[in-house]
């Protein structure tokens, strides 16, 4: 019986609820980048609710001094300003494939569209390795990020979308696919319950310019 052979390059794909959350994974994805990996980032919203760093701060000045071209700023505009952030901060680390969904956040909604748009993409990547959030998460450990649902809710998709490319195409068209290796974004759990540590101090500068 011959042993399977590793593929010589493999493809990663990062997958979060929000374009901010991809700031965990680069490091990462940066080491796979520079060994001729391939790497492709998908945000499952548009996340303009959770992340609008510009209007939190329009919001801590006085009603006065608040400016109406902040606060009346259609979130299809701010959708469009995310995604070339997103785009912008991923060629810091030579990721040049980095996809936003175009779907809402807070609350991350499933949908008969999204698992098909996910569906869609597992299939044309084809991913050895997947990143993305753990579908569940741990309150008690007192973590704020942890009362966000829409990460462990991102990672209940992402793991439903798997278990649904592995079946054969209902349209018979696509083969199955079976995902190598998956790892959970270790920032969501405690430092008893990560098994799996990666050193990316050699990309601190980017992570800063970033």
């Amino acid at each position: 019986m011959t042993e399977p052979t590793q593929p010589e390059n493999l493809r990663l794909m990062t997958l979060t609820a929000h374009p901010h959350d991809v700031t965990y994974t680069l490091g990462t994805s940066a080491h796979h980048i520079e060994r001729g990996d391939s790497v492709t980032v998908v945000c499952l919203s548009d996340g303009v609710t959770t992340h609008d760093e510009e209007l939190e701060d329009e919001m801590r000045k006085p009603a006065s001094e608040r400016r109406a071209e902040i606060l009346e700023r259609p979130r299809s505009e701010q959708a469009k300003r995310k995604q070339h952030e997103l785009e912008r901060v991923c060629a810091v680390f030579g990721i040049e494939d980095a996809r936003v969904l175009p779907f809402p956040d807070h609350p991350l909604g499933s949908s008969p569209e999204l698992m098909d748009v996910l569906t869609d993409i597992f299939h044309e990547i084809r991913p050895h390795v997947v990143i993305a959030h753990a579908p569940y998460n741990y309150p008690y450990r007192n973590m704020t990020s942890l009362w966000d649902q829409d990460h462990a809710l991102a990672g209940q998709l992402v793991s439903q979308a798997l278990q649904r490319v592995a079946q054969p195409d209902g349209r018979r068209e696509r083969s199955p696919l079976h995902v190598a290796q998956i790892y959970y974004i270790g920032v969501e759990f405690g430092w008893t319950d990560i098994d799996l540590f990666v050193d990316i101090s050699d990309q601190v500068a980017r992570r800063i310019e970033a």
